[in-house]
């Protein structure tokens, strides 16, 4: 099961739980408390030596950086979330265009339709 370090005042990190929520796919979360400094810890540093938070835990693989683990996740469970995105122009896993089909999914809107 993935382990997510968040904070719920995080955007950043809601934009992982959206992903993970909408795509069924089960996760841990384990909150990580910015604004104590726990994300500074040594504990935590192991985890993430950027010291931010999203990060994700996926039997031992660590990714961090929000977009990077909505790509990541995107490639690793495709499942029917990504039949979803392909009103975005069946977008190639690890492209520019999955990841702005996904930050646009995410954004619930199509702001990748020049015509407006």
């Amino acid at each position: 099961m993935i382990k997510l370090y968040d904070h719920n005042l995080s955007g950043n990190c809601f934009k992982v739980r959206l992903l993970l929520t909408q795509a069924q796919i089960e996760f841990e979360s384990v909150v990580v408390d910015v604004f104590t400094g726990e994300n500074k810890l040594d504990k935590y540093l192991k985890i993430n030596p950027a010291a931010k938070i999203p990060c994700i835990d996926d039997n031992g693989l660590l990714v961090w950086e929000s977009n990077a683990i909505l790509l990541y996740l995107s490639e690793a469970y495709p499942k029917d979330f990504t039949v979803e995105l392909t009103r975005f122009g069946n977008p190639k896993p690890g492209t520019d265009d999955m990841a702005d089909a996904i930050i646009v999914a995410l954004a619930g809107k199509n702001l990748l339709d020049k015509t407006e």
